[in-house]
């Protein structure tokens, strides 16, 4: 007897988390996807990061999911890079269609090469298994110039598929697919 209630306290708390808080948690593991993203691209050599540069961040949800406040995404990315963004007011962050590949984005984006580093990272869920599992495509990419086979090698446009389950107030990745190739 006392292991039914066991059982069913430890699956009315999974369910209960999740119908509460399981949003908002996935939507932290997102912006930790997205501080991993930005220490590759500051760690990249092809990354341009100086003060002649701006840089311009463009956040995107299938579904619109994620990145609904935009003063918490600019206060993230703030957090990424607190040495080139000592003000506040200093991030410039927008919205763009997660359906646009690279190459659209770019095309549109840059006009004059080497006047703005355009950042562009994507998160769209994809599939799930409600109260328990879900998974996530990630499109992440930086670039000056429009150079595309060189943005392709130097990783600077990448795409994953990223696996969480949910284990009663948390989700915990399990599997991160480089899916660009």
């Amino acid at each position: 007897m006392t292991t039914k209630k066991v059982i069913f306290t430890v699956f009315t708390l999974q369910i209960g988390l999740y119908l509460l808080i399981g949003d908002s948690i996935l939507e932290k593991q997102i912006f930790n996807e997205f501080k991993e993203f930005n220490n590759r691209r500051l760690s990249n050599k092809y990354n341009v990061e100086n003060d002649s540069i701006w840089n311009s961040f463009y956040f995107t949800s299938c579904r619109n999911e994620f990145f609904n406040d935009i003063e918490k995404v600019e206060k993230i990315v703030g957090e990424t890079n607190p040495k080139r963004y000592k003000k506040s007011n200093s991030v410039k962050v927008q919205k763009s269609d997660f359906f646009r590949n690279h190459l659209e984005f770019y095309n549109e984006k840059i006009k004059e090469e080497n006047a703005y580093n355009y950042i562009r990272f994507a998160a769209c869920k994809i599939n799930e298994i409600p109260f328990f599992y879900t998974k996530v495509e990630l499109v992440e990419s930086f670039s000056t110039h429009k150079d595309y086979h060189a943005m392709f090698y130097n990783e600077q446009m990448l795409n994953y598929k990223v696996e969480y389950i949910w284990i009663i107030f948390k989700w915990v990745r399990i599997k991160k697919i480089n899916e660009t190739n």
